[in-house]
């Protein structure tokens, strides 16, 4: 319970390693606040709208470009701030809400496949996760979307191990239409 507490503790916080929850917020207004798309207009394009000044005195810098991302999380960038209106810090904290949740169902991820494989060090493996440094700063303290990703993988590597192929094939296309970073998992995963 305590690191998901200190994980918890760490929702109000502003960012202090990167803009990335800034540019996500950008993206999203993209979207919602100038009605294009954020695969096509720069996310740059946002310095010069309503939210551009606060998004500066959070450390933004307007030289982002078009979304990098895949089209779920730029369906959620578009989410949450459509949630959060004009507001920034409630856009950020929708961020980072959803970054500690999706790092929660990791954990939770990473307890069940740990059972399903080696069930003596389901415990040991979970608090691993839980209290890694990089994992809380990146995830409860900067709010990346890479957590979201994460939980997607581990997911589809439990339904793998359990023989689910297409089931597991729909968290790995998941995963895959955040950041195409597991594709790089994926002829591991046929072979298995």
């Amino acid at each position: 319970g305590l690191p998901v507490l200190c994980s918890l503790a760490w929702l109000g916080t502003a960012p202090v390693f990167s803009s990335d929850v800034f540019a996500y917020i950008a993206h999203g207004y993209v979207e919602t606040g100038l009605d294009a798309n954020p695969y096509q207009l720069p996310s740059s394009a946002v310095a010069a709208s309503p939210i551009g000044p606060e998004l500066s005195e959070y450390g933004w810098r307007p030289v982002h470009p078009a979304t990098p991302y895949g089209p779920l999380v730029t369906h959620l960038e578009a989410t949450v701030v459509r949630l959060a209106g004009d507001d920034v810090r409630v856009a950020m904290l929708l961020f980072k809400l959803v970054a500690v949740a999706a790092s929660l169902g990791t954990a939770g991820l990473i307890w069940w496949v740990l059972h399903l494989v080696r069930p003596e060090h389901r415990e040991l493996g979970t608090l691993a996760y839980l209290w890694n440094p990089a994992v809380m700063v990146e995830v409860a303290g900067e709010g990346h979307n890479d957590a979201v990703m994460a939980m997607l993988v581990v997911l589809a590597l439990g339904l793998t191990v359990r023989r689910r192929v297409a089931l597991a094939t729909v968290a790995t296309a998941g995963a895959v239409l955040t950041k195409y970073l597991p594709l790089l998992l994926l002829p591991l995963q046929l072979a298995y």
